[in-house]
């Protein structure tokens, strides 16, 4: 079925995940205690909007980094079906590593939000602290994987001599990339603790469709660098969303 058959896997994958999540959630016991009584009780509906204030922002920030990342493609499909290829195999390995900084944020969001329930404030900095040192170490032992054995993993991918080489050219760049991911992902996971969310969406919609994007359009194509130039604007982007993350999260904890 080709790239059909691909889609209605995924589909379906996405779809029994949902489903299983949902059902366990019904049974559980320990989750079960947590359900409302009447889903149209007192005070709900005030939980609700609180959630979406929360939310809300939160979903915009990943949008704009997704649909960012997600143009970036585009751009490496003008390029020719080479260079998306060889862009697919290190945005792969990229996205791979990636998970262990995602369920860092998701850890570090719940850390700080039972810090702040408890009324514990001296609690924020190790946490933080401890949470951006693991990251930044564990992104850098992949960086020195990625720069190290670029030509191995490539070759890995794909037979064509010429789509390896390409794509080990970009996992050397995807080494600096991923430390910057790290970085603002879990700084987004702890803004999230601390409800704040709206600042973050600004700094994505601003880091990635106002400087990362026109940075790979200006380096691929007007500077003449082709498909690394695309992920030098990548590597911009997150590294100027990393750095005001950062900064916003250590003054919601200084002023805590």
């Amino acid at each position: 079925m080709g790239l059909d058959g691909a889609g209605i896997a995924t589909l379906s994958a996405r779809i029994v995940a949902a489903a299983t999540i949902i059902v366990y959630a019904l049974i559980s016991p320990s989750l079960k205690r947590g359900l409302p009584v009447a889903w149209t009780g007192k005070g709900l509906t005030a939980e609700v909007r609180k959630l979406l204030a929360i939310g809300l922002p939160s979903g915009g920030t990943h949008l704009a980094e997704i649909s960012g990342f997600a143009f970036g493609s585009l751009m490496m499909g003008w390029l020719g079906a080479s260079a998306l290829a060889a862009h697919q195999i290190a945005i792969t390995c990229a996205a791979t590593t990636f998970m262990i900084p995602l369920g860092l944020a998701q850890a570090v969001s719940v850390r700080i939000g039972q810090a702040r329930g408890a009324s514990e404030k001296r609690r924020y900095l190790p946490i933080v602290f401890g949470t951006l040192g693991m990251t930044v170490l564990i992104m850098a032992v992949f960086a020195v994987v990625f720069m190290s054995a670029r030509a191995a993993i490539a070759a890995s991918f794909v037979a064509n001599s010429a789509i390896a080489a390409l794509a080990a050219q970009l996992l050397l760049i995807a080494g600096f990339f991923q430390i910057f991911d790290g970085i603002q992902i879990t700084s987004t996971g702890a803004l999230r603790g601390f409800e704040d969310t709206r600042a973050p969406m600004f700094i994505g919609i601003f880091s990635y469709w106002l400087v990362a994007l026109p940075t790979s359009y200006l380096c691929a194509f007007k500077l003449g660098f082709g498909p690394p130039g695309v992920w030098f604007g990548f590597v911009t982007g997150l590294a100027l969303a990393a750095a005001a993350l950062v900064s916003r999260l250590l003054l919601r904890v200084r002023h805590a």
